[in-house]
């Protein structure tokens, strides 16, 4: 298995999904995960191989390297259909010196202090997951193992080398798409490597029917090739946390980007403070653009009615998400949304864009169009002014995801995987 988030290094759901994911499969295979960060992992049959430790095994051993340019090759050819995006001169830089980078690399010790950090994403972002697939390439090569399962488009580029070397099956698990995340006309780097990748697999996981049609439709992929699979959720009991009367509060709880639509968050908060003024945006979670927000916010003169709490651990997203009488995610455009699956599962009512892969299984929220902010501020304004509204919400959303656990997402990944090995 090849991830790329992995605890104590996450910034959203990717990060969740994959270590519930390799703890539930631990139960029914043997996994050896590799990825760019973690620490000392105790999982049942589960090996855990993370770049930033790899020295304490190799110590200073000569990391072995070759350059692999079957996926470089590849990405210029798929780019050059897209000449207006002159991405073919652009990755041909970022290339050359990616490999004027790796000439300093040259023991497996140069690899883990390369990832001593959290921040797996940043300006470097290919060439970092250019080193990954080369580790990856070498530390593969030492095991036996039946099947390749990667998750999202920083470790395809390592699963398409690994296929080659091996030919062995090749499971991809899509959490969320280029497309997604810069908008459905993005054509570039990323894209070409999504969609080489998304050709090369074997199968395909989407965390949802959303996903899968986004595949289909901006992608070209068979849909016959992929097989949806609902993230699920870890098992907690319904909690609702009882916080001084006063102000009702509306939790946001994501990466701070384009897809989040950020955007639309502040039109309708302006549009429900008119109307209900007793309440706070309560704002979790980092991005590129947060001082947008913020910045909006001040310029609209909202700043009381707002709080940014950063980056939040597990725990105190639970708490939060307890303490909460609204989950609002506007996202333009959101392959599943498990924020919004752990919420209910607190007992909170939410109030979801249209164009999310979570609204397939939580019936009991309320939804609209990621522009429609009159939508949203017209729904937010009813669970704050109606408790009995609010009330039936918080019951049957709490119902709706009692069915979702990683034991039933796991049991389909194991029948894609044994599709592929009778």
């Amino acid at each position: 298995m090849l991830g790329w988030e992995f605890p104590p290094a996450f910034t959203g759901g990717l990060g969740v999904a994959c270590f519930n994911i390799v703890k539930s499969l631990s139960e029914r295979a043997n996994v050896h995960l590799i990825v760019p960060f973690a620490d000392a992992q105790n999982l049942e049959n589960v090996e855990v191989t993370a770049l930033n430790r790899v020295e304490e095994e190799f110590k200073n051993e000569n990391f072995v390297r070759e350059f692999p340019t079957v996926l470089l090759s590849r990405v210029l050819v798929e780019l050059s259909a897209y000449p207006a995006l002159k991405s073919r001169k652009g990755f041909s830089k970022r290339t050359e010196s990616g490999e004027q980078f790796f000439k300093t690399i040259s023991t497996w010790s140069d690899v883990s202090e390369y990832f001593q950090t959290h921040d797996l994403y940043g300006r470097d972002i290919l060439e970092r997951t250019h080193l990954y697939a080369i580790a990856a390439k070498e530390l593969a090569s030492q095991k036996e193992f039946d099947i390749i399962h990667a998750h999202d488009w920083p470790t395809f580029e390592a699963a398409i080398q690994l296929k080659h070397d091996t030919h062995k099956p090749l499971v991809l698990h899509v959490h969320s798409l280029e497309t997604d995340r810069a908008g459905e006309k993005t054509r570039n780097e990323i894209y070409a490597i999504e969609q080489m990748a998304m050709q090369e697999a074997d199968k395909i996981i989407a965390v949802s029917d959303y996903t899968k049609q986004q595949i289909a439709i901006h992608y070209g992929i068979d849909e016959r090739k992929i097989e949806v699979v609902h993230n699920g959720a870890e098992v907690t009991a319904r909690s609702k946390f009882r916080k001084k009367a006063g102000e009702k509060w509306i939790t946001f709880i994501g990466r701070l980007t384009f897809q989040k639509g950020p955007q639309f968050l502040v039109e309708t908060a302006e549009k429900l403070i008119r109307v209900y003024p007793n309440v706070r945006f309560i704002i979790a979670g980092n991005g590129d653009l947060l001082p947008m927000l913020i910045h909006e916010v001040a310029r609209q003169r909202l700043g009381k009615y707002f709080s940014f709490a950063g980056f939040l651990s597990r725990e105190k997203i639970k708490d939060l998400l307890a303490s909460s009488d609204a989950y609002f995610m506007p996202s333009v455009s959101e392959p599943f949304g498990l924020s919004a699956v752990e919420a209910a599962q607190h007992g909170t009512a939410s109030v979801i864009s249209k164009r999310s892969g979570v609204a397939e299984v939580l019936a009991n929220s309320l939804r609209a169009d990621f522009w429609d902010t009159d939508g949203f501020a017209n729904y937010l304004y009813a669970i704050l002014k109606y408790p009995r509204l609010k009330n039936a919400m918080e019951s049957r959303s709490h119902k709706d995801v009692e069915h979702l656990t990683w034991g039933k997402t796991t049991d389909k990944i194991m029948n894609v995987y044994n599709v592929l090995t009778p």
